[in-house]
């Protein structure tokens, strides 16, 4: 279930991610990439160790993200990559 029915608007992404991060906004449909990209950065710039990112973004994708047309995997990947110290594709 979605915590927030407050959707967000294109573009906020790095200004909004806090309250991704909280739990107070959820992940816009059309920003699904760009969110957890930066969700991931995010965590690693707190401090979080990798194990600890996966499982706040799989927390948000399961209670904030449409899942439909968007698979776990596809954010978790994200994590893995930044943890990595890979570039984005764009």
């Amino acid at each position: 279930m979605l915590r927030s029915q407050t959707p967000g608007r294109g573009g906020e992404t790095e200004g909004t991610i806090h309250l991704v991060y909280r739990g107070e906004m959820n992940v816009p449909a059309g920003t699904r990439d760009d969110t957890f990209w930066v969700l991931a950065n995010y965590c690693k710039g707190m401090g979080l160790e990798l194990d600890q990112a996966r499982a706040k973004v799989l927390e948000v994708w399961d209670d904030q993200t449409e899942q439909y047309g968007y698979n776990v995997e596809e954010a978790l990947k994200k994590v893995d990559r930044v943890y990595a110290g890979e570039e984005r594709d764009r």
